[in-house]
C-alpha cells in the first residue's frame, strides 16, 4: 500500500472520529443570574463533559462557600442524587433573603486532576403575601359588587383583568364605568350572571409581581321552571311528584301539605330528594288524598307552587263461593266485588267471556262451556261494593272447572278470583284410549285404561267376564290418580312359552263411581320381530369395517330400534337404527389381516330378528391412511396460523409421529367445487416442522407467517410401514393488524433463507467493519510507521505547518545556495516527526564537505536503525539502511550512483511524491565512488 492509499483512507476515517475530539469543561445549566422571590424554590443543574470514565467529582458550594451535602444538616439546602456522576443539581427550597449569593459548583478533570469550576448568582426578594385573598367570592343578582383584593404590606400597586379562557386575558379600564377599581378592590356595579367568571388581582412590587385569580360567582334566586301536577294514585301503590327550577347556586326543595306546618321528612313512608325535587310516598293510603307545595330555595331566595293528590280504591273480591251438582242440573256462582270506581264485571271459563243476560255459548274444546247461562249485576247496600252472578244449566262434565270473575276498575286497577265448579258423573274412559297392545314371549304384556269421573273411579280388570284378581297367576295390577277426576289402571301380564295361548284374547277395564259404571275392552297381540333386509360392505381396513344396514319396518309390533352385531369372541357393537336411510355400523380394533365373521341382527323391544352372516378378512398392514386438515382456509390472524386435523386410520400400525411442511405459494382465481383455493405455482420452497409425536395434539400453531398470504399445507402421519399420502390445504393469512410495511415480506424471506434475524445480520456486517479496519490500520503502521490514527493526527498536526511548507520547494528542486540546511522528517520513539538540530553545510557540484556528510549520513542512519520495530529484521544481503515506512525487499537494492546533480544525494532530504500521503523519512546515504 502506497503513501497516497494511506492518505486516502485517513481522510475517509476523519469525520468517524472527530466527534471524540472534545474538551473538558464544566457548566450550569440555564441563565447564571437567577432571581426569585422568598419561599420559592430553586434548581441549580452542573454539568460535566468529559472524554474519558474518570469522575469528575463535582460539588456545590453555597455563598458561605460550604459545601451542600445531602445528609440532611441544611433543611433549605440539599442534593437531588442522579445516576450519573458527569450530574450534580443543588436544590434550594422555602428559599429566604439570606441565601442569596454566589453559589459555585467545582470538578476535577483530567490525569492531573485540574480544578474548573462553574457559578451562578441568586438575587432574593420580598414575596407578595395573598393568603388574606378570598379567592372565591360570591355576590346577589342586581347588588353592587365589592371583588377584594390586598395585599400583606403598602407599597404595593393593583391592577384588574378579567380572564376570559384558559389564554386570554384583558385589562379592566380605569374608566369603565360599570367596573371601577378602588382602594377596597374592584366595585361591579348591578352584578348579573355575564359578571361571573374568574378575574385576576395582579399585584406589583419594584422588582415582582403576583397574579392572584379571583372567582366571582353572582347568585340567583330560584325560579319554578316544572311545576308538580296532578296525580291520581291507588291505595297501596307509591306516587311520584316533581319539582324542578333554575337559579344560582342549584336551588334544593322542601314538601308540605296543605294543613300541616312543618315540612314533610324522608322516612319510611315518604322519600324526599332535596336536591333532584322529587317526592314519593311509598305506599299510599286514603289519608293521603289533599294538596301539596313544593317550594326551591338558595341563598338568593324562595319559590314555591302546589299540585292536588286524589287517591282511588282498588277493586277487590270480597266473596266468591265454590259449587257442586250432578251432571244435568243448574247451579249459580256469586262475586261480590269491593272498590271505587267499579267499571264492569266479567265470568270468564278456558278464555270464554260471558256477558250480562241469557245467552247461549257453544265450546270448542274439552274444557269449554256449552250450557245456557245468565249473568246479573247488583250493587250492594255497603258503600263500594256490587255483586255479580253467573247461573249455569243443564250441566256436562265438561262445565266443571274453574270460573274467573274479573272486576275492572279503570285506573284503579283490575283484581280477580276463581271459583271451583264441580259436576258430578258417570266414569267415561279417554278419548285416545288404545284398544290394543303387543307382547312376546319372555316379555311382560302391559294393558293400560284410562277413565274420568266425580267421584274419582274405581278400576276393575276382568277376562271372560270373570275377575282378575291382584296377584292371580301371571297377573298384576295398578293404579294412580292423575288429577282430582281421573284414574290409570295398567294389567301386567307376563308371558311365557307356556301361555301363550291363554294370555292372548281380550280383557275388559271396568270403571265404577257413585254415578254409574263404564266398560272398555282392550285386546293382547302377539308381536312380530324386525326383519333384516341388507347388510353391505362399505369400506375394509387393517383394523376397521364399515357396513351399510337396511331394515324393514314393522306394522303390528313395536318399531325396530337398533341394529346389533357380534363377531369375534363375545364382542358386541349395538348402533341406533337410522330412521332416515341404511344405518352405518363401523367396527374398530379388528387385528390385522385376520378373518372375521359377523352375526347382524335388527332389535325392537319385540326381540331380535333372524341374523345375517357376513364373513371377511381384514387387510395386511400399511401406511396410514391420509390426514385431512380440518382447520379453516381463512386465517384470524396476519402472521400465525391455527393448523388443526383429525387423527387417519392406522393401516394395522401405530402411528409414531406427525409431520407438516408449508409453503408459500400463488392461487388460481377461482375456487374448485369443493369451494377450496387451487394451487397454481410455488412462490418459496417447503419449510419442515419438527415432527410431532402422536397421542399428543392434533393441532399446531404455525408463526412467522406473512401476512395477507397463501400458504399450502400437508400433514402426514408415520408409522412403522410408512408415511401416507399427503392431503395437500391451501389456507390465507390475515391482512396486517397495523398497517402495511413495505419492507416486512422481504424481511420475513430474508430472514427465512439466511436463518438468522435481521439484527445478528446487521451485528455480522459491524464486526466486519471493526476487523477490516484493525487490518488497514496495522498495514499503515508496517508501511508508514505511523497508524491509521495517528496518521491523521499528523497530518492535521504537523504536515501543514509553515516551517513545513517553506522547506518542501527546496527538497523537490534540489537546488540551495551554500549554507545549513535542517534535516527534517525523523521520527522519534513515539512515531512523531522531529527536526534535527544539527546543520550540515550544503554541497556544491564537486562534493566537497564529503567527510561531514558521512558523518551525518552515519548518525541519521543510526538513529534510523533504533526506531525500526523489534521483530523487523533487515536482509543479510542489503547493507543499506532502509527508510522508515518502506518494507524490506528480498533482493538487496542496487546502491544509487552518483550523477551529475548540483546536489549530491547524501544531503538531500527526500521529499514526498506529488500527493497528500504522509512525508517519506530522509534517509543520508553513502556517495558512490
Amino acid at each position: 500500500m502506497d503513501n497516497f492509499t494511506c492518505i486516502f483512507l485517513i481522510q475517509g476515517f476523519l469525520l468517524l472520529f472527530v466527534s471524540n475530539c472534545y474538551s473538558q469543561d464544566i457548566f450550569i445549566d440555564g441563565n447564571p443570574n437567577r432571581q426569585v422571590q422568598g419561599t420559592e424554590n430553586a434548581l441549580f443543574k452542573c454539568e460535566a463533559s468529559v472524554t474519558d470514565n474518570k469522575d469528575p467529582e463535582l460539588k456545590w458550594f453555597n455563598p458561605s462557600n460550604e459545601q451542600i451535602l445531602d445528609d440532611g444538616s441544611n433543611k433549605h439546602m440539599r442534593l437531588i442524587p442522579t445516576a450519573s456522576s458527569n450530574t450534580l443539581t443543588a436544590q434550594l427550597e422555602n428559599i429566604t433573603e439570606s441565601m442569596a449569593g454566589v453559589y459555585r459548583c467545582e470538578g476535577v478533570f483530567g490525569p492531573d486532576s485540574v480544578k474548573k469550576e462553574a457559578t451562578v448568582t441568586l438575587t432574593v426578594s420580598a414575596p407578595i403575601i395573598t393568603t388574606g385573598i378570598e379567592k372565591y367570592q360570591a355576590f346577589t343578582q342586581g347588588q353592587d359588587a365589592v371583588v377584594r383584593c390586598s395585599s400583606n404590606s403598602n407599597g404595593f400597586e393593583t391592577s384588574w383583568y378579567r380572564k376570559y379562557d384558559a389564554t386570554v386575558e384583558l385589562p379592566i379600564s380605569k374608566d369603565d364605568p360599570k367596573m371601577i377599581q378602588t382602594d377596597e378592590g374592584l366595585l361591579i356595579k348591578n352584578i348579573t350572571t355575564d359578571d361571573g367568571g374568574t378575574y385576576i388581582c395582579m399585584i406589583l412590587s419594584s422588582i415582582t409581581f403576583k397574579k392572584v385569580p379571583i372567582t366571582v360567582f353572582v347568585k340567583v334566586p330560584p325560579v319554578i321552571t316544572q311545576s308538580p301536577s296532578r296525580q291520581e294514585t291507588i291505595t297501596g301503590t307509591s306516587m311520584r311528584m316533581e319539582c324542578r327550577a333554575t337559579g344560582i347556586p342549584e336551588p334544593k326543595y322542601e314538601w308540605f301539605k296543605i294543613g300541616q306546618t312543618n315540612a314533610l321528612v324522608d322516612g319510611d313512608r315518604f322519600s324526599i330528594d332535596a336536591v333532584v325535587g322529587t317526592f314519593i310516598i311509598n305506599e299510599v293510603i286514603i289519608d293521603d288524598k289533599g294538596i301539596y307545595r313544593c317550594e326551591a330555595y338558595n341563598d338568593a331566595g324562595r319559590a314555591m307552587n302546589e299540585a292536588e293528590l286524589n287517591v282511588l280504591i282498588p277493586p277487590s273480591i270480597r266473596e266468591l263461593n265454590n259449587m257442586s251438582a250432578n251432571e244435568g242440573t243448574s247451579v249459580t256462582l256469586r262475586c261480590v266485588v269491593n272498590g271505587d270506581p267499579i267499571k264492569s264485571i266479567t265470568w270468564e271459563k278456558g278464555g270464554v267471556s260471558f256477558s250480562t243476560g241469557n245467552q247461549d255459548v257453544e265450546g270448542n274444546s274439552g274444557d269449554l262451556v256449552s250450557v245456557k247461562t245468565n249473568v246479573r249485576e247488583t250493587d250492594m247496600a255497603e258503600e263500594n261494593q256490587r255483586m255479580s252472578e253467573l247461573t249455569i244449566n243443564n250441566l256436562l262434565p265438561e262445565d266443571a272447572g274453574m270460573y274467573e270473575c274479573h272486576a275492572d276498575g279503570g285506573k284503579s286497577g283490575t283484581a280477580e278470583g276463581q271459583s271451583i265448579l264441580t259436576v258430578r258423573y258417570a266414569p267415561v274412559f279417554a278419548k285416545d284410549q288404545k284398544e290394543h297392545n303387543y307382547t312376546w314371549a319372555g316379555q311382560t304384556g302391559v294393558l293400560r285404561c284410562i277413565t274420568k269421573g266425580e267421584p274419582l273411579p274405581t278400576i276393575e280388570w276382568f277376562r271372560n267376564d270373570v275377575k282378575i284378581l291382584q296377584g292371580q297367576s301371571y297377573f298384576d295390577q295398578t293404579d294412580r290418580q292423575v288429577d282430582a277426576v281421573t284414574r290409570e289402571g295398567v294389567l301386567m301380564i307376563r308371558v311365557d312359552f307356556g301361555n301363550e295361548n291363554e294370555v292372548y284374547t281380550t280383557y275388559t277395564c271396568q270403571a265404577t263411581n257413585d254415578m254409574g259404571v263404564s266398560q272398555k275392552n282392550i285386546t293382547l297381540v302377539k308381536s312380530s320381530v324386525p326383519v333384516l333386509n341388507k347388510v353391505s360392505e362399505l369400506e375394509l381396513t387393517p383394523t376397521t369395517v364399515r357396513f351399510s344396514v337396511e331394515v324393514a319396518s314393522v306394522t303390528n309390533g313395536p318399531p325396530p330400534t337398533s341394529v346389533l352385531v357380534e363377531y369375534g369372541t363375545g364382542n358386541i357393537t349395538e348402533v341406533n337404527l337410522d330412521r332416515n336411510g341404511p344405518t352405518i355400523v363401523e367396527i374398530e380394533k379388528l387385528q390385522v389381516n385376520t378373518p372375521y365373521t359377523f352375526q347382524f341382527f335388527a332389535k325392537s323391544e319385540a326381540g331380535r330378528s333372524v341374523s345375517e352372516t357376513v364373513q371377511l378378512t381384514t387387510l395386511a398392514m400399511r401406511e396410514p391412511y391420509p390426514t385431512e386438515v380440518m382447520s379453516k382456509p381463512e386465517s384470524d390472524e396476519s402472521t400465525r396460523y391455527l393448523l388443526q386435523w383429525s387423527p387417519p386410520k392406522t393401516g394395522g400400525s401405530p402411528i409414531l409421529n406427525y409431520n407438516v411442511r408449508y409453503r408459500m405459494v400463488s392461487v388460481k382465481d377461482e375456487k374448485s367445487v369443493e369451494n377450496k383455493y387451487q394451487f397454481e405455482e410455488e412462490l418459496r420452497g417447503w419449510y419442515t416442522v419438527k415432527p410431532a409425536p402422536a397421542g399428543g395434539s392434533s393441532t399446531l400453531r404455525l408463526d412467522g407467517l406473512v401476512h395477507s398470504t397463501f400458504y399450502q399445507v400437508e400433514v402426514t402421519a408415520t408409522n412403522l410401514k410408512g408415511t401416507s399420502e399427503p392431503r395437500p390445504f391451501i389456507f390465507r393469512t390475515a391482512n396486517h393488524e397495523s398497517g402495511s410495511n413495505p419492507d416486512e415480506m422481504t424481511q420475513l424471506a430474508l430472514e427465512e433463507d439466511i436463518g438468522l434475524p435481521i439484527g445478528i445480520i446487521i451485528l455480522i456486517v459491524v464486526v466486519v467493519f471493526i476487523v477490516l479496519f484493525v487490518i488497514v490500520d496495522v498495514t499503515c503502521y508496517f508501511r508508514n510507521k505511523c497508524g491509521v490514527i495517528m496518521c491523521l493526527k499528523e497530518r492535521v498536526g504537523h504536515a501543514g505547518s509553515a516551517d513545513t511548507r517553506s522547506k518542501e520547494p527546496i527538497m523537490e528542486s534540489g537546488e540551495s545556495e551554500k549554507g545549513t540546511l535542517p534535516i527534517g522528517g525523523v521520527q522519534n520513539k513515539d512515531g512523531h516527526l522531529v527536526e534535527d538540530e544539527k546543520k550540515v553545510p550544503l554541497l556544491d557540484s564537486e562534493g566537497g564537505a564529503k567527510d561531514e556528510v558521512e558523518e551525518e549520513n552515519e548518525i541519521a542512519a543510526k538513529e534510523a536503525e533504533e526506531m525500526e520495530p523489534e521483530d523487523k529484521q533487515p536482509d543479510a544481503a542489503d547493507t543499506k539502511p532502509v527508510a522508515e515506512g518502506e518494507e524490506a525487499k528480498d533482493d538487496p537494492a542496487p546502491t544509487p550512483e552518483v550523477t551529475a546533480d548540483p546536489v549530491p544525494p547524501p544531503q538531500v532530504a527526500t521529499t514526498p511524491p506529488a500527493s497528500d500521503g504522509p512525508a517519506e523519512l530522509p534517509v543520508a546515504t553513502e556517495p558512490s565512488a
